[in-house]
């Protein structure tokens, strides 16, 4: 008797702390980010349901493990949006055994880019990234782009108007 209670309270511990494990999310990101902004893991997905600017002078830091998904397109056509356009910083940085990944949010489907745009090119840094379904575009911006898989979209990386990229 005393064998199954103990099984009992094994399995109901085991049960609170599995779902303590599981995200809080799904976050859906669809407004301007105007002040220093973190996402973490404890927010998956994120879920981009729009072209998100991250403005001059905000940060937006992205932390190890953490999802970010983009809504199918309007239009449907490949590159359309939504885009996260950085004229401010984002870091995301992550290492191998947990990337940040950035992906559609529907399986086959094609999202815009991570657009920087005049961006601080201290606090634009892309590393330990899976970048699925979608592009980084370099406007008048140079980002490190480090370690990081672009995969899946018509183009990877695409430098216009005084960009000068670092990709390691």
């Amino acid at each position: 008797m005393r064998k199954n209670s103990w099984l009992l309270v094994c399995a109901a511990l085991l049960s609170l702390t599995l779902t303590r494990a599981q995200a809080a999310g799904p976050t859906y990101i669809h407004d301007t980010i105007s002040a220093n902004t973190t996402w973490t893991p404890d927010g998956n997905p994120y879920i981009v349901q729009n072209d998100i600017i991250i403005s001059k002078g905000a940060l937006l830091t992205i932390a190890p493990g953490t999802d970010v998904h983009f809504a199918a397109a309007g239009s449907g056509k490949p590159g359309d949006g939504p885009n996260l356009i950085v004229e401010g910083g984002l870091r995301a940085v992550a290492d191998n055994t947990q990337p940040i990944s950035f992906q559609p949010d529907t399986n086959g489907t094609l999202w815009g880019a991570i657009y920087f745009y005049g961006s601080d090119p201290a606090n634009s840094i892309l590393q330990a990234c899976l970048i699925k379904g979608g592009r980084v575009v370099c406007n008048n911006a140079s980002p490190t782009i480090t370690g990081c898989a672009i995969y899946g979209a018509q183009s990877g990386v695409e430098v216009a108007l005084n960009s000068q990229p670092q990709i390691i």
